[in-house]
């Protein structure tokens, strides 16, 4: 044991100190000192050995990377006043040790009375931590006291010890504490004395009790994981397999203590290709199997078993339910659904966690776990869980996410025709954003991951209608960013969901929408196949609104493909099936795209008449992005009648309502309509303008094709501010 009573004889120098007294008050104390249990009255107290220690453990041979870290360790603020401590926290394997062994050795000219460590065990398998008088007493032997000169009141060593270093240049390493208390008797009180601390724990009693620096330490960056394997195998090695090697650092996720697992066990094989241990690793379930040498100090699961054996009943059971959520970040109202306990009770469980480095508030209020310790959480949940608990909280889980989506969608567009949703499960706690627009469109971004998550969670648990739903309920919000992709994802699983419960209105749901992703991709056959399908099903089983859906979602999906007149025949049937079923807001949006296509075709007069039809009808039952798409139809039609001025202020009218609506993609293209009218009459400023930001709502959108051609047309007017354009993205108007 690093500090022990052995260890401190085998590292440390003896020397003499020699009395320098030579006023009478000096020669007061000594009649009164002790040594040894012997008093010495009248006589001057005889030299005592004084150990000059030097415990430090060997500096790790692989050490690389945290530079930045050992840089701020060698700045550290040191006062006349207080003594400079330095706290070191993060998780387990994240390597706290290591960073101190290292700067101790490269700074032990520092300290030329000598360096102390002491492993507390704070945080350790084999038993519980280490007591502070055990600690305290090691440090006396190491300082050169003899066992018969060790005070027996425990207070009284604590103060031996803290004399025994007053005024000296030395080092205390204080590893693996287990919290400020922990190591309170060890910390000197002379500020000639400097103390590195390091734990698991976040020490902020060290921190506002003693002003200790605190640094806590994350996972390792890209180059520096790369660097870590490179020490344990050689660079040529990793060199001679990159794809494999980048793939072992991936499922490592930048833990250190993981890098050097995987390079030890790579180092025990080195004729083994690295590609077969990345195959190990690849399989999520067998991860943590893979990342165990059977050595108890390297094996992850070791590892942060000791930081969960150190939590309370409520903090371990929240910790693996946590691991049933998908491995992403998590709300902290999420994770109170999750736990169901409410945001009250669990807000300072999860703060227990963080406390304990089992997770991270990245933002406030915005939780995550490294994917290793998930991985640990789950396996937990698994063996400490029973199935119907397991199965209820991931049911809360969805349904927070379900039902929070459903009330942000209805504010996004209020006129789609709602789904019906069974209540959420009991300990779900949904939001409601207060009515507020804007909240439901910056919940959504926020919670991409979360909600893609909460869907692939809700298929893997049987949960069909809810997997659907939330498919219905990101509809919305997908159409205002572009996100194909993510669309597409969504859609394919709710298909997967609908056929396997027999559902037919929710498979013609799926395939309606599925076939509109493919029709914005330019997959068009796909896309007809997927809504002719929808199709027949809404005709089959006698639902009308929707075969009108089907048909204003063809339409829209044929002009993407050029077909103007046959986009015009199905949005005019689309229209012509609102008014017979007395939804004019539905019809509003459908007259917009048939005086679009109209424009087209070069009918201005028509679409001009049509466009002002669906103006009129947007505005009278307050139906906002019908408004836009409206306003940017009579852009296209004056403008085709020759009245750029006019065309320019409905434009311009359009921009500001798909800005209002959050329609980022319509808003582009309402920009670069816009541009170009101001292009033709000669406002070359006013065009560049426009034009630059409907390219970076473009970029931001990933939508590459848009973005190019109005790079493009920058170009020509000589302005090169346009960057790189994205490389996804689009989406067009749709059918409620």
């Amino acid at each position: 044991m690093a500090g022990s009573a052995d260890r401190g004889r085998d590292d440390r120098k003896l020397q003499p100190v020699r009395n320098t007294s030579k006023g009478p008050a000096d020669a007061v104390i000594q009649a009164g000192s002790v040594q040894g249990g012997v008093h010495f009255h009248g006589a001057e107290r005889p030299p005592e050995q004084i150990a000059i220690p030097r415990q430090l453990p060997a500096s790790p041979a692989s050490f690389t990377g945290r530079g930045r870290e050992l840089d701020l360790l060698s700045r550290a603020g040191m006062t006349d006043s207080s003594v400079p401590i330095f706290a070191i926290a993060g998780a387990g394997g994240i390597g706290k040790t290591w960073l101190a062994l290292r700067w101790a050795h490269a700074n032990s000219s520092r300290f030329p009375d000598g360096q102390l460590y002491v492993d507390l065990r704070g945080y350790h398998p084999s038993g519980a931590p280490m007591p502070p008088n055990v600690a305290v007493r090691g440090f006396l032997d190491a300082l050169g006291v003899q066992p018969g000169g060790l005070p027996a009141d425990p207070h009284a060593q604590v103060g031996r010890y803290r004399s025994l270093v007053a005024g000296k240049r030395m080092l205390i390493v204080l590893d693996n504490a287990r919290d400020s208390a922990h190591i309170s008797k060890l910390l000197p009180g002379s500020p000639s004395c400097s103390v590195v601390v390091t734990s698991r724990s976040p020490l902020a009693g060290l921190v506002t009790s003693q002003g200790a620096r605190s640094l806590v330490l994350d996972v390792f960056s890209e180059d520096e994981a790369h660097g870590l394997l490179s020490s344990h195998i050689g660079a040529e090695r990793v060199e001679a397999e990159p794809e494999a090697a980048a793939e072992l650092l991936r499922w490592c996720g930048g833990l250190p203590l993981a890098v050097s697992i995987i390079g030890a066990r790579a180092a025990a094989q080195p004729k083994f290709p690295l590609s077969e241990l990345a195959e190990e690793l690849h399989e999520r379930s067998a991860r943590l199997d893979a990342l165990d040498i059977g050595d108890m100090d390297a094996d992850l699961r070791t590892v942060f078993s000791c930081s969960y054996q150190a939590l309370s009943a409520k903090q371990a059971a929240a910790f693996r339910l946590l691991g049933l959520a998908p491995p992403a970040e998590v709300s902290l109202p999420a994770a109170a659904s999750l736990v169901g306990v409410g945001t009250a009770r669990t807000r300072p469980v999860l703060r227990a966690l963080v406390s304990a480095n089992l997770l991270q508030e990245h933002q406030p209020g915005r939780f995550r776990m490294h994917d290793l310790v998930h991985l640990y959480a789950a396996e937990l949940a698994e063996e400490n869980e029973p199935v119907e608990e397991r199965r209820a909280a991931r049911r809360r889980f969805v349904d927070f996410y379900l039902h929070t989506a459903f009330v942000g969608d209805r504010l996004l567009d209020p006129f789609r025709q709602p789904i019906a949703l069974e209540p959420p499960a009991g300990g779900a706690a949904p939001l409601d954003f207060d009515g507020d627009r804007t909240a439901a469109v910056e919940w959504f971004d926020t919670e991409q991951a979360s909600l893609l998550g909460a869907q692939r969670l809700a298929l893997g648990e049987g949960l069909d209608s809810a997997t659907v739903s939330l498919a219905w309920t990101l509809r919305s919000f997908y159409r205002l960013r572009g996100r194909r992709h993510d669309s597409l994802a969504v859609w394919q699983l709710a298909l997967q969901a609908a056929v396997r419960q027999g559902d037919a209105a929710a498979e013609a749901s799926s395939r309606l929408r599925l076939g509109g992703v493919y029709g914005w991709l330019s997959e068009h056959a796909k896309a007809r196949e997927h809504i002719e399908r929808a199709r027949r099903l809404y005709t089959e089983i006698g639902d009308t609104p929707f075969v009108a859906h089907s048909a204003h979602t063809l339409a829209q999906t044929v002009e993407l493909s050029g077909e103007h007149y046959e986009a015009l025949g199905y949005a005019e049937e689309a229209a012509r099936l609102y008014r017979e079923l007395e939804e004019p807001a539905w019809e509003a949006l459908a007259l917009s795209s048939v005086g679009r296509y109209q424009a087209a075709l070069g009918r201005f007069d028509q679409a001009h008449a049509t466009s002002e039809r669906a103006l009129d009808a947007s505005r009278r039952f307050d139906y906002p992005i019908a408004e836009a798409f409206a306003l940017a139809a009579l852009g296209a039609a004056t403008a085709g009648l020759g009245r750029p001025a006019e065309a320019l202020t409905h434009y311009t009218a359009a921009v500001r309502g798909f800005e209002v609506v959050s329609d980022t993609h319509q808003q582009a293209a309402a920009l670069t309509a816009a541009g170009d009218i101001q292009h033709a009459q000669g406002s070359g400023d006013q065009a560049r303008e426009s034009w630059r930001r409907a390219f970076e709502l473009y970029t931001r959108l990933n939508r590459t094709a848009d973005a190019r051609a109005v790079r493009e047309r920058l170009a020509e007017v000589g302005d090169d501010s346009g960057g790189e354009e994205g490389t996804d993205g689009g989406s067009g108007a749709s059918a409620p």
